[in-house]
């Protein structure tokens, strides 16, 4: 039965996997520019990774329930909770080299969504000492830096999120730790993602 449930839970990281292309389908954006609300295809997206993701932890939890692997590690986690102050040091830890590993070996420490290209633009706009950076060549020029999150006019052009985590971002690029820093790194570069040159 343990097999079963853990034969189960694989078919539903297989699908999910399958499924995820039909959206992400040459990096297709179905809302456009100017979105202000969730497209059905946005909430389709989330309704099968929610259906999926609960198909998978149900049969993880029945997998290790239906074993001797649960016993061993409820004594473990008895003894881990002698020792809280440890433990809570251990796992955050554990939880950084995860996820530094992930951003290195996995990501090549690039953004994955365009909210996080935004910021980045706005953080090299505010180490320029502006709010707003030029605008990307004459306005015909303007529909291939087209992003939704970004506000293009002939004055010049921003992004629509608030400065806190920006100015962050700005600092980091400062002393070169960018790419550390929850942003973007050398692997990223992309003409079609805003920049302040317009490049």
């Amino acid at each position: 039965m343990a097999l079963l449930a853990l034969g189960v839970a694989a078919f539903g990281v297989a699908s999910f996997a399958d499924g995820r292309p039909q959206y992400y389908n040459e990096f297709r954006i179905p809302q456009g520019y100017g979105m202000n609300h969730l497209v059905p295809e946005e909430l389709g997206f989330v309704l099968l990774f929610s259906a999926f993701r609960i198909v998978v932890a149900v049969s993880l939890a029945a997998a290790l329930e239906l074993t001797r692997v649960g016993e061993s590690r409820a004594a473990g986690l008895q003894q881990l909770a002698r020792h809280p102050r440890g433990t809570a040091v251990g796992i955050a830890l554990l939880v950084f080299l995860v996820c530094a590993a992930l951003a290195h070996f996995v990501l090549g420490h690039a953004v994955v969504t365009d909210d996080e290209h935004v910021y980045g633009f706005i953080a090299q706009t505010l180490r320029t000492g502006a709010l707003s950076a030029p605008p990307p060549g004459p306005p015909g020029d303007w529909p291939y830096f087209a992003e939704q999150f970004v506000v293009i006019t002939d004055r010049g052009r921003y992004g629509k999120y608030t400065l806190g985590h920006p100015l962050v971002l700005a600092l980091a690029q400062a002393l070169r730790i960018e790419a550390w820093s929850v942003r973007c790194g050398p692997r990223c570069s992309s003409a079609r993602w805003p920049t302040w040159d317009g490049g």
